[in-house]
Parts: C-alpha cells; sequence; structure tokens
C-alpha cells in the first residue's frame, strides 16, 4: 500500500483504506484486499463515501464502483464510461452524484 488516499471508519469500526493499490480493510491485525469478483483490483482509489444502507461508494482509475460488505462491484452511471480515472466525486444524495473525470 503505497500512497494511502482515503481512510474511512466503518459501520462496524473496521478502517477501510483507499490507496494506488486498491481498496483495502484494516479489522485488529487483520489486513484484506478487497477485489472485484473476477480478483481484479481496482488502483489509484480516491473517495470513499458511506451511503444511509450501509454500503460505499467508491471513485477509482476506471469507473466507480460500489461496496457492500466485502463485494466490490461497478457501477454503471453514465451513458458513456469511457473515462479512465475518476478525479472528484461528489454525492448529492444516496442516488444522485456529480462525477468529475479525465474525459
Amino acid at each position: 500500500m503505497h500512497l494511502v488516499k482515503v481512510l474511512l471508519e466503518s459501520e462496524d469500526g473496521t478502517l477501510l483504506i483507499g490507496s494506488d493499490y486498491g481498496v483495502f480493510r484494516l479489522d485488529g491485525d487483520d489486513l484484506q484486499s478487497l477485489t472485484l469478483p473476477d480478483g481484479e483490483t481496482v488502483r489509484s482509489v480516491n473517495h470513499i463515501y458511506p451511503r444511509s444502507d450501509g454500503s460505499m461508494i467508491v471513485s477509482a482509475y476506471g469507473g466507480i464502483y460500489q461496496l457492500t460488505g466485502d463485494v466490490l462491484e461497478p457501477l454503471h452511471l453514465m451513458e458513456s464510461e469511457s473515462y479512465h480515472l475518476v478525479y472528484d466525486l461528489l454525492l448529492l444524495d444516496d442516488e444522485h452524484f456529480l462525477v468529475g473525470t479525465s474525459h
């Protein structure tokens, strides 16, 4: 985990870490890498935002993802998802986002 960009304590008291090498959950001494269903790692995580349902929104290289428990999945929010890096993400509420991308 080279460059840590975001730290967030989840509702269960574990620490979520967003870095240039992915999303991690720290529970005491146990550090777990959270990956996509195909085993791929999300790179260059810039933001992690909590939602009212307990899930998290993650912005990173390649898009926007939802973290529910230990399951990390891509969200398909825009008609054209040809962007490479999400620089900024503003949650207006649980269903509406403003996204700053590389394109």
